[in-house]
């Protein structure tokens, strides 16, 4: 059987964070990113107490058009951007800059009283709409 891996990506943009209230770094994306995210959030906050976080898992596309449309600092994405995001990011003057951070997989367990013995890859991504 074929391995199929979705890739982890980080992508940021050059964004300029109000002060005032003192700098929070706005991270949107990916909801299978969300721990992953909190883990590292934290590990920081451990040696920067001073640093703020407003971290929001809301799924690769919309943490793109976070990203895109200035709401967000960091995009985090299970998948890479699509063709239609890059062209906007350009056209919005945002030059999107992507960080490979992990890799994430599938396993698939069936219980032992069920009869089927095998699955195709073919059928497994027609379960989950791929």
């Amino acid at each position: 059987m074929k391995k199929y891996l979705t890739l982890a990506l980080l992508f940021t943009s050059v964004t300029t964070i109000d002060a005032a209230e003192g700098p929070t770094l706005r991270i949107r994306g990916s909801d299978s990113m969300l721990h992953l995210a909190q883990t590292w959030n934290k590990q920081y906050q451990a040696s920067h107490p001073e640093a703020a976080f407003d971290l929001r898992g809301c799924g690769s596309s919309t943490g793109f058009s976070a990203l895109i449309h200035g709401s967000a600092d960091l995009a985090n994405a299970s998948r890479a951007v699509k063709q239609k995001e890059f062209k906007e990011a350009q056209a919005n003057n945002i030059q999107l800059k992507e960080h490979l951070v992990a890799y994430d997989a599938i396993a698939i367990y069936v219980h032992k009283s069920n009869p089927i013995d095998w699955v195709s890859t073919k059928f497994l991504a027609e379960i989950y709409g791929q």
